[in-house]
Formats: C-alpha cells, sequence, structure tokens
C-alpha cells in the first residue's frame, strides 16, 4: 500500500500585511506572485499559517476539500454553519448573494476577529 505524502507548506512574499489564519489569494499585480487577503466573492488558495509584514515570505496551506482548517471570523459563527469567505481575508457565516460556501464550522467563534475551526469543501 502507498502511502500520500505532502510538500512543506508553500511560501509566497506577502503582498500587503497578512495577519495569521486569514484566507488568501494569489496575484500577479507587480510581475511577481505575491499573497493577499481574499474578498468575499473571491476564491481563497489557501489559510496564512502566520502573520507577515508586506514583501515578508508567508507560508500558508492550501485550503483542500475534508481537510480542517483554522479561520478568523468576521461575525459570530456556530458550530455546523456554513462559512463563506468575507472581506480581508476573514470568514462569516452569511451568504452575500455572489458567495461560495467554503466549509462547515466544527468549532464557534464568538464575534469578529475570534479563531474558529471548518472542514472545507
Amino acid at each position: 500500500m502507498s502511502r500520500a505524502t505532502f510538500a512543506a507548506s508553500p511560501t509566497v512574499t506577502a503582498g500587503e500585511a497578512i495577519a495569521q489564519y486569514r484566507a488568501i489569494k494569489l496575484t500577479n499585480d507587480s510581475g511577481v506572485v505575491d499573497a493577499v487577503f481574499a474578498d468575499a466573492d473571491e476564491a481563497p488558495v489557501g489559510i496564512a499559517l502566520h502573520a507577515a509584514a508586506i514583501d515578508e515570505e508567508l507560508s500558508f496551506r492550501p485550503i483542500l476539500p475534508g481537510q480542517e482548517h483554522v479561520g478568523i471570523a468576521s461575525k459570530a459563527i456556530a458550530v455546523g454553519d456554513t462559512v463563506y469567505t468575507d472581506d480581508d481575508g476573514k470568514f462569516t457565516d452569511t451568504d452575500g448573494g455572489s458567495y461560495t460556501e467554503r466549509g462547515i464550522a466544527t468549532s464557534a467563534a464568538g464575534g469578529d476577529g475570534e479563531e474558529f475551526g471548518f472542514i472545507a469543501f
């Protein structure tokens, strides 16, 4: 039986100051691949594993279906809520119309800025 192996967490340059556990997307606005916060109507590629200042190296965990992640809430989120990407790389339980479901909450957040767990769709 073969065993799956995984490479180390990918790293990119932060295109803006990035906070830990925020959803990120990749851009190529400056001719270099940079990580910036994913906003409400954007598909994130991963979750920042640590904080990084602009132009610093940032490691992230790719968001893959079935994996559990830690995210930052933009409002209170209950266990079992469907979560969506919100502005500034945060997550919400409210569908803004054009938002895409990102996962289901496995732990609660009491309000804006709090950590919570989710399993990605």
